[in-house]
Order: structure tokens, then sequence, then C-alpha cells
């Protein structure tokens, strides 16, 4: 499962250039972030019933604008041995929730 997610994530982001985004998300606070939008992804895909308005608002707790979110990701895409780092943690996280 963990393998998958890194993976599906590098051939998403695989075209992204490599400019470093203006505002980067601290580590600390991409991580939660990262596994909270995988979560609400999986459910709204699941569910029917969920809104699709769910990433805004989980954007907008985290205090994290779509132009930041983008950036981060088009980093993490040219940085792939960064990204697999981050995204396992990001796993774990999404692990230790569904416990």
């Amino acid at each position: 499962m963990r393998f998958l997610l890194i993976i599906g994530c590098l051939v998403l982001f695989q075209g992204c250039s490599s400019q470093e985004p203006r505002t980067m998300i601290a580590e600390e606070a991409l991580i939660p972030l990262l596994a909270e939008l995988h979560i609400a992804d999986s459910r709204m895909l699941l569910d029917s019933t969920a809104p699709d308005s769910l990433r805004i608002i989980i954007l907008r707790e985290h205090g994290v604008t779509e132009e930041q979110l983008d950036g981060a990701l088009r980093y993490l895409s040219d940085n792939p041995e960064y990204m697999a780092a981050i995204y396992s943690q990001v796993v774990d996280r999404i692990v230790e929730s569904s416990d």
C-alpha cells in the first residue's frame, strides 16, 4: 500500500516545473496536511455524500492556499528523494489515523 501511494504520487507530479515555491510549507505542517488531504480524497471517492469543498476546508484549517500547496507539490516532484521521505511520514500518519 505504502509503495503504491508513493509511486502514484511520483507519477502524478512528474510533469511539474523545478522552481522552488515562493512560500514553502514547513515540513511539520506539510505532512499532516497531505495526510488529511489524501484521507479526504479517499472519502470523496468512496462516499458520494462527502462535500467537494472538503479540500478547501482542509486547506483553510491548515492556513494554506492552493498556490502554496501546488508550489510544495511541484518542489516535491522535482526532489524525489525528499518526496519519498515526506510521503513515508504521510503514509505513517494515515496508518496511525486508521488504528
